[in-house]
């Protein structure tokens, strides 16, 4: 099942802006192309580059961002840290971390609804109040 959000924010400039983000196992491959030539341990701000491309490696729309557009994992290191600095420019750090919550969400396993639940306890257990 492939997950695609379109996700509105404000960027510094007061512009609404919007990200089409899309899951797919395409963009999960991308990404784990992109977090080791990018942001690797030599790095001093590792952490943020790592959720840069954890976000912009599903990054398939962008409207709002006064041209700005995402890198994929052929850029170049000069290319992606110029991609990343007119983004995080853009950007505050609430607005960021928002965005990934995003990704992360497609993350995150989804149950099936469970039929009859309380058939699923033994007696002593839905006797149980908690």
């Amino acid at each position: 099942m492939m997950h695609e959000k379109m996700v509105e924010f404000t960027t510094n400039d007061e512009t609404r802006a919007r990200l089409t983000l899309r899951d797919t196992l395409r963009h999960d491959i991308r990404f784990a192309v992109m977090q080791p030539r990018f942001a690797g341990d030599e790095h001093p701000d590792q952490g943020f580059r790592f959720d840069f491309c954890w976000l912009v490696a599903r990054v398939t729309a962008v409207e709002g961002l006064g041209g700005w557009q995402p890198v994929d994992e052929t850029a170049t290191p000069d290319e992606f840290t110029a991609c990343y600095h007119a983004f995080a420019e853009r950007v505050d750090r609430t607005t960021f971390y928002d965005l990934v919550a995003v990704v992360n969400a497609f993350k995150q396993p989804v149950a099936d609804a469970v039929e009859k639940p309380e058939a699923a306890l033994t007696p002593p257990e839905a006797a149980d109040p908690n």
